[in-house]
């Protein structure tokens, strides 16, 4: 069973003076009760006011609903959900429920968003109180139409309000870290001035530079492949050159085809090569009948 929570003013009683003296005076908002008893059919619906909840109940009830009044039960303890499908409960607290439908609330995602919203919301409240006060005065330079007209002039002024904080808002973001001044020419910019001139490049701007890093990228991508093969090829040659040298049984043999690899190729050869030749000369040693393994006599 889920439940859902209506604000009294506004969504079901028209509110059309405010809160005024705080009792209930006005007709009912054109297409409440409808919602009211749709979502009853699915829904637990209990109704939350900070009017007198007696007078609310009785509101509801003199308009065809079954309502319970909020109340403590016979041990003292205030119950803590409403789960009653075919009865509305009316109540000052607010209880658990999926959503609340409510005319003055606000939807909270993140702060920045709940406070730019909640200063809308003040602004066009004002304006609304407003327009109610200049209604209830009956003034005569202002028609019906003139009042309606108003009141969407003023909810569509907060709403571009809210679009400019938005806007304004992103706009800090979007400069964030940057700095203040742009790099000189021919210096490499700082992460700061690289995004100062992000900001105020033009869009052909930053497509050529975002191809410039996407190709940087591709050549050092080649480059570090390039450069990671060859190191295994060197490893594998190395490799091979050391398992090669192992086959000999004696230690003192594999020091003399070193000692003899240095010898022919000189000092400034690098290891790599070094241990190519000695391995080379294993195998020679081993395939060739005629070949001899260099020896203390011999040398």
């Amino acid at each position: 069973m889920t439940t859902i929570g209506v604000d009294f003013d506004v969504p079901l009683h028209a509110y059309s003076r405010g809160w005024a003296d705080g009792t209930i005076y006005d007709e009912p908002t054109p297409g409440g009760f409808d919602a009211l008893r749709q979502l009853m059919a699915d829904h637990a619906v209990f109704v939350f006011t900070a009017r007198d909840t007696y007078q609310t109940a009785l509101w509801l009830k003199g308009h065809g609903f079954d309502v319970q009044l909020d109340a403590a039960g016979s041990d003292g303890i205030w119950p803590k959900f409403w789960n009653t499908r075919d009865r509305i409960l009316v109540t000052d607290r607010k209880l658990p429920a999926v959503a609340y439908i409510d005319d003055r609330g606000i939807r909270w995602t993140s702060w920045p968003q709940a406070l730019a919203d909640l200063e809308t919301s003040l602004l066009l409240f004002d304006r609304d109180e407003q327009l109610r006060a200049l209604r209830a005065a009956q003034d005569p330079f202002i028609s019906s139409e003139q009042y309606l007209q108003a009141l969407h002039d003023a909810r569509r002024c907060a709403e571009l309000e809210r679009e400019l904080e938005a806007a304004k808002f992103e706009i800090r973001h979007l400069r964030a870290g940057e700095s203040d001044q742009p790099a000189p020419e021919g210096v490499a910019p700082t992460p700061e001035q690289w995004i100062h001139w992000w900001n105020r490049a033009t869009p052909d701007e930053r497509t050529t530079m975002v191809n410039q890093i996407f190709a940087s990228a591709a050549t050092a991508a080649t480059c570090f492949e390039m450069n990671h093969r060859w190191s295994l090829e060197r490893l594998d040659r190395l490799t091979n050159a050391l398992r090669i040298l192992d086959q000999v049984p004696s230690i003192a043999a594999r020091a003399m085809f070193i000692t003899e690899a240095h010898e022919n190729l000189g000092l400034g050869a690098s290891f790599e090569t070094v241990l190519a030749y000695a391995a080379a000369r294993v195998i020679l040693t081993e395939t060739t009948p005629s070949a001899s393994a260099p020896s203390e006599s011999s040398r």
